[in-house]
């Protein structure tokens, strides 16, 4: 299972990731807006850059319980495939 060791604002909704097993890569969250739902917060921008890794499951989370998968992470800021569980 990948982890998030580190995470930095870029500009934008552009965040670049590193990963446990040392791959770097950056997403684009502009999509996740599209959303709705919960991801509606991102569209204040002092919420959205209040990201951290979350201590417990080393992913990137957000205040109030907001968390994206490590591996969907992974997926969108290296282009490696999913795991066949998160297909």
């Amino acid at each position: 299972m990948v982890e998030i060791k580190s995470a930095h604002y870029i500009s934008d909704y552009r965040l670049e990731l590193e990963f446990s097993d040392g791959m770097l890569g950056r997403i684009d969250f502009r999509d996740y807006l599209q959303r709705g739902g919960v991801f509606a917060r991102f569209q204040d921008m002092v919420y959205f850059k209040s990201f951290f890794i979350d201590p417990v499951s080393k992913t990137l989370a957000w205040p109030d319980g907001i968390d994206i998968d490590p591996e969907m992470l992974y997926h969108k800021a290296t282009g490696a495939p999913l795991p066949e569980w998160a297909r």
